[in-house]
């Protein structure tokens, strides 16, 4: 894979899986997302379903969509079957060459999973304009952030950045019934 979209797919993965909340180090308290405190110091497993079947980002196994923009297509695939991280059930999403692992807890909010991180929240069940995250939190290694920017009939718009990587910021469109339908980085604007 050429080096220049290696760095889109590093840029279109992060984009998808980063959501989170003020760059304060401290997990943020229950503020309007659903009474939860994102990022959850200690998951319980039992909080968790198999599958992720969230309207917004449904991951199906076996499956994966193409994104098209201007340095080619950006593919997202899922994998066959989930697996186990500290007792949860998790689904790995591949995006290019990088691969992240999502849950789904009881209540329909889909959660980032990284090792050694504290798992926040990546796409909530009944987003909210305005409704600001944390996607995971790792002191100088996860501390990305999000933000309901956009909530118009069934679609979303979240807008993720990270302090330690300026410049990064990107915004990612989900069609409720369909998922992740575009996505704008530094590189341009990816689209099914």
């Amino acid at each position: 894979m050429q080096t220049g979209v290696r760095r889109l797919a590093a840029s279109v993965a992060t984009a998808l899986l980063l959501t989170g909340c003020a760059s304060d180090p401290d997990p943020s308290p229950p503020a309007g997302v659903d009474e939860l405190t994102i990022p959850t110091p200690s998951p319980d497993p039992d909080d968790f379903v198999a599958r992720v079947d969230n309207p917004w980002l449904a991951l199906e196994p076996g499956t994966s969509t193409t994104l098209t923009g201007p340095r080619g297509e950006l593919v997202l695939a899922v994998d066959e079957a989930p697996t186990t991280l500290g007792g949860v059930s998790v689904t790995s999403l591949r995006v290019g060459d990088a691969s992240y692992l999502l849950a789904q807890d009881d209540e329909g909010n889909v959660w980032r999973f990284v090792e050694g991180a504290e798992p926040g929240l990546f796409v909530p069940a009944t987003p909210r304009f305005g409704d600001g995250y944390r996607t995971a939190y790792d002191e100088g290694v996860v501390e990305e952030r999000a933000e309901i920017t956009a909530l118009e009939g069934d679609t979303v718009e979240i807008t993720t950045s990270d302090p330690a990587r300026p410049g990064a910021d990107t915004v990612a469109t989900y069609e409720k019934g369909t998922g992740l339908v575009r996505i704008v980085t530094a590189t341009g604007t990816y689209e099914r």
